[in-house]
């Protein structure tokens, strides 16, 4: 009887930790697409642009809303890689154990996301970098603007649009969170198959 149970928990073992792995890869995806939401939703709100920003330049573990000090120039925040503890604080999320943001170059078919969030023939692509709202509620660039800094709606005439790209260190798998020029938020995990190659989730 003792036997059974190792062999059966031997076998079950392997899946159990995958399926961890992919709950943490999936939770961080998840939770940062809800503070993107809540980032949005304060910019409109507040009448401002904030920023998303992971926590470090490389190997992240949390990300938050750039949004404190709010200055009354208009500009609000203290720039990348600078969290604002408060009172008040930024709104921030850990990432889980193993996960981590992944630069775009590192990622398989990318080309095939973006086909699937821009309309065809779109003159733009996602923008793999921290994502900015306008007080629109809408992707935008932060630019030098006078007299303070403002966000842009528009980079050369197009709109914008951003892609986030999550990686689990220990089973390699991707996920990816899209901002449309319109400002929906999309959940996408890459199943490595199939014309499209990524699912929206």
């Amino acid at each position: 009887m003792v036997s059974v149970i190792l062999i059966v928990a031997a076998i079950a073992t392997p899946n159990v930790i995958s399926a961890l792995r992919t709950q943490r890869l999936r939770g961080t995806a998840t939770d940062y697409a809800s503070l993107l939401q809540r980032a949005r939703i304060r910019a409109v709100e507040d009448n401002r642009f904030y920023g998303l920003q992971p926590d470090a330049a490389a190997n992240a573990v949390s990300a938050y809303v750039d949004m404190y000090p709010q200055n009354p120039n208009g500009t609000s925040g203290q720039g990348p890689f600078n969290y604002n503890a408060g009172p008040p604080s930024d709104p921030m999320i850990p990432f889980g154990s193993d996960v981590t943001i992944v630069a775009g170059a590192t990622v398989p078919n990318t080309n095939a996301l973006a086909a699937q969030v821009l309309p065809a023939g779109a003159p733009i692509g996602l923008t793999n970098t921290a994502p900015f709202f306008s007080p629109r509620g809408v992707p935008c660039t932060a630019q030098a603007g006078v007299p303070a800094p403002g966000c842009d709606i528009y980079v050369a005439g197009n709109p914008v649009a951003y892609v986030t790209y999550f990686q689990s260190q220990t089973s390699g798998n991707y996920e990816a969170v899209t901002i449309t020029p319109a400002g929906r938020i999309q959940h996408w995990l890459y199943t490595g198959f199939g014309p499209t190659f990524w699912a929206r989730l």
